[in-house]
């Protein structure tokens, strides 16, 4: 499914967003890969955890990027 059609389907909505709001998810992103990775030999499932949140946020950061945000 591509944007347009999730606009549609009201799943996500256009919004302005600044190149700053962009670098902080992906600031975040970074911080949580490299806390995931420090994390593996201590508590694997926390590691799954917190790099599935940078997964989340890297995401976020592409739809943010190309004007959109979910609804």
């Amino acid at each position: 499914m591509d944007f347009s059609s999730m606009e549609r389907a009201g799943v996500i909505e256009k919004v302005t967003v600044s190149d700053y709001e962009v670098d902080q998810l992906l600031k975040v992103l970074r911080r949580d890969a490299k806390t995931a990775e420090r994390l593996i030999d201590l508590d694997l499932d926390w590691a799954f955890a917190v790099a599935y949140n940078s997964m989340i946020q890297g995401c976020l950061a592409l739809m943010k990027a190309h004007g959109y945000r979910p609804s």
